[in-house]
């Protein structure tokens, strides 16, 4: 697979990856140890060091790609994040006394009553404040995106380990063929 993918391509939104997950990272990590086909580490049954080995570095590899997508999400959602803190202080201190000023303006401006003026001003300003606190919200949702993919790699790192765990106790409680009656 072509690890040169344009923004596109990759569907990571700037992040390049070749495509590779954490268990083919942990594969080519065992080739790398000299452990080629027929060598003991890719035997039907690892030894346990060998099967600890492996899970200790499945584990780095895991937290490392989580400390990357936690850095990346912090960097997308720091505005967002700044937005819904900064956003609804700011309104909420600035209410009282603005809406009450304009309300006055506009009151004697129309001469309309100012308990009318009231009401439109809040409906407008709650309006503005609800569309912003979405658009944060999205931003926000989008920016967790690595996080998914974090999970997913997780998840499938799981599976891997217990088919693999799995595989060990089977074939440690199946008596071995020469000892099955024939």
């Amino acid at each position: 697979m072509d690890s040169c993918l344009s923004r596109n391509e990759s569907g990571l939104g700037g992040r390049y990856r070749n495509g590779f997950g954490l268990a083919d990272q942990a594969g080519a990590l065992a080739s790398k140890r000299g452990g080629g086909p027929n060598s003991p580490r890719n035997s039907p049954s690892p030894t346990l060091a060998g099967v600890a080995t492996d899970l200790l570095k499945l584990a780095d590899l895991q937290c490392r790609l989580m400390k990357v997508d936690i850095r990346e999400f912090w960097n997308q959602a720091r505005i967002a994040l700044a937005l819904i803190i900064v956003g609804p202080v700011c309104v909420l201190a600035a209410v009282p006394l603005g809406l009450y000023a304009i309300a006055i303006y506009i009151s004697r401006a129309l001469d309309v009553p100012l308990e009318a003026v009231l009401l439109v001003l809040t409906a407008v300003l709650i309006g503005g404040t609800a569309a912003a606190l979405y658009w944060s919200w999205r931003r926000l949702v989008h920016a967790a995106k690595p996080l998914e993919r974090s999970n997913s790699e997780f998840q499938e790192n799981l599976r891997w380990m217990r088919s693999l765990l799995h595989d060990d106790s089977a074939a440690a409680s199946t008596p071995p063929a020469s000892s099955q009656p024939g």
